[in-house]
């Protein structure tokens, strides 16, 4: 695969890219805007298509979004040049002799400003330049012509996953959860990038062992998952939960134990550094105050 001339580029992209100048965050919106690429949708260098096909057809996968980039960064005069990633972290002793390719599962564009690289992630919709990729902190590094390093953590590591919802206590001692996810920046790809590679009918079912895996085993669980491929909208998951018997009657009241919903389990699959949110109204049955 090859990357773009100028021509082929075309003057809208050449024009906008000019506009945006040294602003590397504007260059990879911009870039992003006219190349879609699904969740998850990596590719592999060998069966990359040469970025002008990639620019006419306006979708590809993480590599050919990486040539097009390449593309209009060095038509813009950046140092720029093709990078690999194996996410982290790595607890094994770095080697000065680049391991074979095929180690690197992820692709990256490097541009080198005042001797230092900054590493952007093609397969990301929120890259933030210079601060290193989510997907990339602690993992290890691979600028082409250079040695292999270990990349740090940083401020790309952070992000919020929100959690809006409600619990109704039945008069019978049932409990009714209604609870609506949505996350920002590097914990919505984060999600995303798991979510995408579970067969369809599996993300629901591993949302919904998660969820229930220290409650009753008759608790009931419905998910919903929407916006997974449409990137340009945020992730939303909605999650209701049926629990048959968690409260019982105790005198005139009850008495029970009410555990967080969303946060424990969301914990467990997002990465350190991500803040989690729940905030969760309480509904009694009349006549029943806390």
């Amino acid at each position: 695969a090859k990357l773009a001339t100028r021509a082929e580029l075309g003057r809208d992209l050449s024009s906008s890219a000019a506009t945006v100048g040294e602003s590397l965050a504007g260059i990879v919106s911009l870039v992003n805007q006219r190349v879609q690429v699904a969740p998850g949708d990596i590719g592999s260098l060998d069966e990359t298509r040469d970025a002008a096909e990639v620019l006419q057809d306006g979708s590809g996968t993480a590599y050919e979004r990486a040539l097009v980039l390449l593309s209009v960064l060095r038509e813009l005069g950046h140092d720029a040049r093709m990078g690999f990633v194996l996410p982290g972290p790595q607890p094994r002793e770095l080697s000065p002799i680049p391991p074979t390719l095929a180690a690197f599962d992820r692709p990256a564009v490097v541009v080198v400003q005042d001797a230092r690289n900054i590493w952007i992630d093609p397969a990301s919709e929120h890259a933030t330049p210079p601060s290193i990729p989510a997907a990339f902190a602690m993992g290890t590094a691979w600028a082409t012509g250079q040695a292999p390093i270990a990349l740090p953590s940083g401020p790309g590591t952070a992000g919020l996953a929100s959690i809006q919802g409600s619990a109704i206590i039945g008069a019978s001692g049932d409990l009714r959860w209604d609870a609506t996810l949505t996350a920002e920046g590097p914990a919505q790809e984060h999600l995303r990038r798991l979510l995408s590679a579970m067969q369809e009918d599996d993300r629901e079912v591993a949302l919904g062992e998660l969820l229930t895996a220290q409650r009753d085993s008759d608790a009931r669980v419905d998910i919903t998952i929407a916006n997974l491929t449409r990137t340009q909208e945020p992730l939303r998951i909605t999650a209701q939960m049926v629990e048959p018997v968690a409260f019982q009657q105790a005198g005139p009241g009850m008495q029970g134990f009410m555990q967080p919903f969303l946060a424990p389990a969301l914990a467990a699959w997002l990465p350190p550094g991500v803040d989690v949110v729940e905030d969760v109204t309480l509904r009694l049955p009349d006549g029943l105050a806390v």
